[in-house]
């Protein structure tokens, strides 16, 4: 990965606290491979992960069949658990304003 993969990894790591590593084993790293999920998966068995958290845009269902999901794909093939986190709240993604769903709901 070279000087990109370090820079990558240390941004990852102002994410994480110290404390977190420590706790958590939580680990940042980058892997060069055949695909994303390939490599996630790959890696989650070799190291023994107890479990995978993962950021997902939430794309429209045209645009997820026309590009798949990485998510998706690891979620299907993982030796553990895996926690998928959205970008954004389920509100700002939707096209109904958010006051509009807090008054549905009311």
């Amino acid at each position: 990965c070279g000087d990109e993969g370090e820079s990558f990894v240390a941004g990852l790591r102002r994410f994480v606290s110290e404390q977190d590593r420590n706790d958590l084993r939580a680990v940042s790293l980058v892997r060069s491979g055949t695909t994303p999920a390939y490599e996630i998966v790959a890696y989650a068995k070799q190291a023994n992960i107890d479990l995978i958290v993962l950021g997902t845009h939430g794309r429209a269902a045209m645009a997820h069949l026309l590009m798949g999901s990485v998510a998706e794909s690891v979620i299907r093939t993982a030796p553990c658990p895996v926690l998928t986190v959205r970008d954004r709240p389920v509100a700002e993604s939707m096209s109904v304003p958010a006051a509009e769903m807090n008054a549905a709901a009311a």
